[in-house]
């Protein structure tokens, strides 16, 4: 995840880039959670761990 301008964006690499073959935006929201995600936290926590 790169933050471009004022634009959180994904970018695809490797072979997930056969299959997503763009970019994804995100907002500041979808950047926090993925910023969560990276550290390794899972979706089930994410979603009903209380981040939120």
């Amino acid at each position: 995840m790169r933050k471009v301008a004022d634009q959180y964006v994904v970018v695809a690499i490797g072979p997930a880039s056969r299959i997503l073959n763009g970019m994804i935006k995100l907002n500041e929201t979808g950047a926090f959670c993925w910023d969560y995600l990276l550290k390794g936290i899972s979706e089930n926590e994410l979603g009903g761990g209380g981040l939120f």
